[in-house]
């Protein structure tokens, strides 16, 4: 659809008729960021730093559940600082993501590591590390939707996933101006929570409004 329809969608009352979901739907923008909407200096000064010394994981078994515990690393700087080190490079431009409240992108990884700034509006995702992908059920690579888990994380079917009720996730509420950073292979869950407004009744939040996000993405060089 067009960025006026999206627009439009938005709305409350909105006369147009649901898309695939009746009686109510939820609508996700995802482009690349507007020229207009990018500050060139900041862009330039991101690169410049990706693409200066940034240390190597330490191990890729580390990212697997193995390696030695991390307080044993910080003891042993002295070989850390003897590590390959490598730069990383954008491998996307910078993506502009707006979705009402309620919205959320399904379970998936990617293989880039990726930087999410939060706009307005607050967003939860939850993260999985890549030692626990044979508990998401993820497509098979041939699959149209590969890097995508099978799991429903908001009512997920034990039944059919028995290995999901061992996945353990790390939570994260994301303000205007929070930024998170997660490598590759990292599976995320993302559910857009608005404005969060005071809730009318009672306590909490009324997720109302829209949330609008920008990521970068990038890989290591060499």
């Amino acid at each position: 659809m067009s960025a006026a329809e999206f627009v439009q969608r938005l709305q409350p009352g909105c006369p147009l008729p649901a898309i695939a979901y009746a009686p109510s739907e939820h609508y996700y923008l995802q482009a690349d960021l507007p020229v207009s909407l990018q500050h060139q200096q900041q862009l330039q000064e991101l690169r410049q730093t990706l693409a200066g010394d940034v240390p190597a994981a330490p191990a890729a078994a580390s990212l697997q559940g193995g390696g030695e515990p991390q307080h044993q690393l910080q003891n042993r700087p002295q070989q850390l600082n003897h590590q390959p080190r490598r730069s990383l490079v954008m491998t996307q431009l910078p993506r502009l993501w707006v979705s009402p409240a309620g919205a959320v992108s399904p379970l998936h990884y990617d293989k880039s590591h990726s930087f999410l700034v939060q706009v307005t509006g607050s967003k939860r995702m939850l993260f999985f590390s890549p030692d626990q992908l044979h508990r998401l059920y993820c497509y098979a690579d041939t699959h149209l939707l590969r890097r995508r888990s099978r799991v429903n994380v908001s009512a997920a079917d034990l039944a059919k996933f028995p290995l999901f009720a061992d996945a353990a996730a790390m939570e994260v509420v994301l303000q205007p101006g929070d930024v998170v950073c997660f490598p590759s292979y990292w599976s995320h869950y993302t559910e857009s929570l608005g404005q969060g407004q005071p809730a009318s009744t009672g306590s909490g939040l009324d997720p109302v409004g829209c949330s609008m996000s920008i990521t970068f993405r990038c890989q290591a060089s060499g």
